[in-house]
């Protein structure tokens, strides 16, 4: 009896079990999810596969012939993060900061990671994060004047390097506010912009593996 026991706790720990295997295959297939479905205020986008994109709703789209690594989406325009490292975005009011639909809006062939604001018009409208570990951003500032080039985000003394990007904030009756958070490779999150609501106060528990800010 005893070596019966022993040998079923054995198996318990050392033999991978269904519900934990199942708890893995639940985990990826969100941090999945999170890279090839993507709405905004009117549409929503779905990565079909590599090289294309199905969007429907509010100004419907659809790309296809290039090859793309995550799509991310504002209220009213999507960006698709390429294979190649750019960034290429369409559909309304895109050409404001992007110079007109279909161009990419970024072209330095070095992004990993890319977020939409919740508004165009927002100080955060894009941004992306690079191989070197840089982070850049478009939006409006309080004049409700476009950036014309990326700005570099300075993030102050932290200790570790940035591997996620997550834009969120609101609009509501013309009012708008976004912040920018930054998952740490240490397991802290960095936030920075509006937080009038605590939104942007850092995370400091060091165990954090991804973000989403709403």
């Amino acid at each position: 009896i005893l070596g019966v026991v022993s040998f079923m706790v054995f198996n318990f720990f050392l033999v991978p079990s269904p519900f934990f295997n199942k708890e893995k295959e639940i985990s990826k297939t969100l941090s999945t999810l999170h890279k090839i479905l993507s709405a905004g205020m009117d549409h929503t986008c779905f990565l079909l596969d590599k090289n294309s994109v199905k969007c429907w709703g509010e100004q419907i789209d659809y790309i296809s012939g290039i090859e793309i690594a995550s799509i991310t989406s504002g209220d009213s325009f999507t960006c698709a993060l390429l294979k190649n490292g750019n960034v290429y975005c369409w559909m309304l009011l895109a050409y404001l900061f992007v110079g007109k639909p279909g161009n990419f809006s970024y072209a330095g062939y070095d992004a990993i990671d890319v977020d939409a604001g919740p508004s165009i018009f927002s100080n955060f409208s894009l941004c992306i994060l690079t191989k070197n570990e840089s982070i850049y951003c478009k939006g409006y500032d309080n004049n409700k004047e476009a950036s014309k080039d990326w700005e570099l985000i300075n993030l102050g003394d932290e200790k570790g390097k940035p591997i996620q990007i997550s834009v969120g904030g609101y609009k509501i009756l013309g009012y708008e506010e976004s912040h920018l958070c930054v998952l740490l490779s240490n397991g802290n999150v960095k936030c920075i912009g509006s937080n009038k609501h605590g939104q942007s106060e850092p995370y400091t528990g060091g165990d954090a593996i991804q973000i989403s800010a709403g």
